[in-house]
């Protein structure tokens, strides 16, 4: 065939132009995929770093309970109540032990927490004996919602020390958990001595074991959780905590401790 290039000219324009959008289109396309790359980058890196902020707090939480259980320990020896340090001992090592074998995820279920919750109190109730009663009143749609681990011991085990320990008769402790539309609400409610001196409320209210509860749901929660203290003038105290209910690991974020975007 004869090649003519007048015949040539009139269809450049329409095959530069189908070009050049089949060029923008696939660096347009590749430009996304460097972005989504990019921002998948920093999302693992937020997460990691939040994991490592939750594992420090939760492990900030065991060698604190650990000191406090050695040093009751160390007293009813000095007490001569060797026995009873011998079985605090053995509940003892029972309670580490289902925590060492546990698996190493930020969430459980409530009905696990409360086990754990119960063997602490066994530990305790060796040291305080009649003088520390608890009531546990949990409805039962809550025991499968997802709660973070080792969110309620410390909140008891700052009970115990700040309520019950300084009185004589000693008191009462209930547990209780309830769902309110989609809402988990737990309360911790404790007797106390009657006191309105606003120094022994601040103690409380900044300890270790409120501090870093407040830190964690932060973390886990943001401005989706509620944590209150509640404090009166015959004694007793109450910590009022309030997530969103879920029965299962998120699928995305970072409440399982591991990343999920």
């Amino acid at each position: 065939m004869t090649f003519h290039l007048s015949s040539a000219l009139p269809g450049t324009p329409g095959s530069s132009f189908v070009f050049l959008a089949w060029g923008a289109i696939y660096f347009g396309f590749k430009h996304h995929q460097a972005l989504e790359r990019h921002r998948l980058q920093l999302v693992e890196a937020e997460s990691l770093a939040r994991d490592a902020q939750l594992r420090a707090l939760r492990y900030q939480l065991q060698p604190h309970f650990l000191f406090n259980t050695l040093n009751a320990i160390s007293t009813l020896v000095l007490d001569d109540r060797k026995r009873d340090a011998t079985r605090m001992i053995a509940r003892l090592a029972d309670l580490l032990r289902n925590t060492i074998e546990a698996p190493d995820t930020h969430m459980v279920s409530l009905e696990d927490e409360l086990l754990l919750v119960e063997q602490y109190l066994a530990i305790e109730q060796v040291r305080f004996g009649e003088r520390l009663r608890t009531t546990l009143d949990n409805a039962p749609a809550t025991l499968e919602a997802m709660v973070p681990r080792m969110l309620l011991q410390p909140l008891v085990e700052n009970a115990i020390r700040h309520g019950i320990a300084p009185l004589l008769e000693g008191g009462n402790i209930l547990i209780a958990s309830s769902v309110e539309a989609s809402t988990l609400c737990l309360r911790v409610v404790n007797d106390g001595p009657e006191s309105d001196s606003a120094k022994s409320h601040e103690i409380r209210r900044d300890g270790v074991g409120l501090a870093n509860t407040r830190a964690r749901l932060q973390q886990l929660y943001g401005s989706e959780q509620v944590l209150e203290t509640r404090y009166r003038q015959t004694g007793e105290c109450e910590v009022f905590i309030a997530i969103p209910l879920e029965y299962s690991c998120p699928t995305t974020g970072l409440r399982d401790g591991v990343l999920n975007a």
